[in-house]
């Protein structure tokens, strides 16, 4: 009798301890569910803050200081001819804004964007362009931000704000005025616009690169990370904010303007309906090294750094959990709570498929007002988008695990070592045309286009 007695303890035991963890594990599902609901809700509490930005934007009129209109200075850093580029170019000297001039930088002479750039300033007698070629690079910085320093320290005196834009971006004709406008208030020292992927097809890199990215804008918003692709800045934050020495010693070109406006006592400003419409493809392996270079970007000099590490876990941390607990639920047979978890996991990309889609049409809408040619959606775009919503999850969480252990990273062919203090190194300068004439073609579309200056010198070259 002794043996069944203690057979019958044991399956009471066991019965109880099933019983508990099953009561556990359905918390725990309904926990996770939970924070799921509340994560989707600040989500749709961010799209209709920023769909009230939109529905605000007025024409920006031409803002005046001191009864003059303040000269500017467009920085265009070029390596390489982008698909775009000649969008960009035309769009850059077709602005409205009446007092600018344009200043392309090459980091080398044999560069392809050379002759596309000098047609298309041809054909423009009367806007003021000067196309400068960089003879000597640091070795300290990325190419970029070499470039950037290079003009800026040979800038007449007389230009008080400097623009920065990407290749890959095409200005409508208000951009600049647009982008100048908060400079009436004389706390504002640094304005950004926000990149927008507008994807044309379903292909799984491009639609994850825009997903990404539709985030990302509302973490630089909240985390002060203004966009290089689309930027203004008085030309104190250069010297007085000292700038012009960080932008020496950096990778990013961007991500330091923070700490400068901070020195002075200023404010970045940005402006969420000065949308800069990218139209590029990506594949799935393009997406990874962007992305590892956008999180780089903040890592090495962000003071808030740590804000958005926690957001990206935080993201990623209870999607992991409510799998997990759906199938220990499902082991033990535990129905009802393996339903609560896997809602919680099903809820999330769906929430945010909504979200994109709210914002997505939105953006639509305004971007059309403006002029711009939006693609057609289909029904598998979106089934498409819904399952690409994990996927940049997953990938998004792998890049911040692998951003601590990048050493080096490449960037336009050439590598940069990130060393002790996150010092960058750019460890061998090469041509862009040398590097595309030892590549595949269709890696490189415009590596036929190549140009050798006549006079043979490094001086820079001003297009009249």
């Amino acid at each position: 009798m002794k043996p069944l007695r203690f057979f019958d303890r044991l399956c009471v035991k066991f019965e109880k301890s099933r019983k508990e963890r099953a009561f556990m594990l359905k918390i725990s599902a309904i926990f996770l569910f939970s924070i799921v609901l509340l994560v989707n809700a600040v989500h749709f509490g961010l799209v209709f803050w920023f769909l009230m930005q939109l529905k605000q934007k007025k024409p920006a009129p031409v803002s005046r200081f001191d009864g003059t209109v303040p000269r500017a200075a467009i920085f265009l850093t070029l390596r390489g001819a982008d698909p775009f580029l000649e969008r960009c170019v035309r769009g850059l000297l077709t602005q409205d804004y009446p007092n600018y001039a344009v200043f392309f930088i090459l980091d080398h002479e044999t560069d392809p964007a050379f002759p596309i750039v000098q047609e298309i300033v041809r054909q423009y007698p009367e806007r003021e362009c000067r196309l400068l070629t960089v003879p000597h690079h640091r070795m300290t910085c990325s190419l970029k931000c070499d470039s950037l320093s290079f003009a800026a320290e040979s800038l007449p005196p007389e230009f008080q704000l400097i623009v920065t834009v990407d290749s890959d971006t095409t200005p409508h004709a208000g951009w600049l005025r647009e982008l100048l406008e908060p400079f009436s208030d004389p706390q504002t020292a640094a304005v950004s616009g926000i990149r927008w992927y507008l994807p044309a097809s379903a292909s799984w890199g491009t639609l994850v690169r825009a997903l990404w990215n539709t985030a990302a804008v509302f973490q630089q918003i909240l985390t002060c990370i203004p966009w290089g692709g689309s930027m203004a800045i008085r030309r104190e934050v250069l010297w007085d904010g000292g700038l012009l020495e960080v932008w020496k010693h950096s990778f990013a070109d961007d991500v330091p303007v923070f700490r400068a406006v901070q020195k002075l006592g200023k404010r970045v400003r940005f402006i969420p309906a000065l949308l800069m419409v990218n139209r590029e493809e990506c594949t799935l392996s393009d997406f990874f090294s962007w992305v590892q270079r956008q999180l780089l970007c903040p890592k090495l000099s962000h003071p808030r750094w740590s804000l958005l590490l926690l957001h990206g876990f935080f993201l990623s941390a209870p999607l992991l959990a409510a799998l997990g607990v759906g199938l220990q639920a499902l082991r033990i047979h535990e129905y009802t709570a393996s339903l609560w978890a896997f809602g919680a996991f099903a809820l999330y990309p769906l929430g945010v498929l909504a979200a994109f889609g709210i914002v997505s049409q939105s953006v639509d809408r305004f971007l059309q007002l403006r002029g711009e040619t939006i693609p057609q959606r289909s029904l598998y775009f979106l089934f498409k988008t819904l399952l690409a919503i994990p996927l940049t999850q997953l990938l998004y969480t792998c890049a911040l695990l692998n951003v601590f252990r990048l050493k080096k990273v490449t960037w336009r062919g050439v590598c940069y070592e990130v060393g002790p203090s996150n010092r960058i190194r750019l460890l061998e300068y090469r041509p862009y045309a040398e590097i595309a004439e030892r590549c595949d073609p269709s890696e490189f579309p415009s590596k036929s286009h190549t140009h050798t200056k006549e006079n043979g010198s490094s001086a820079p070259l001003s297009i009249p």
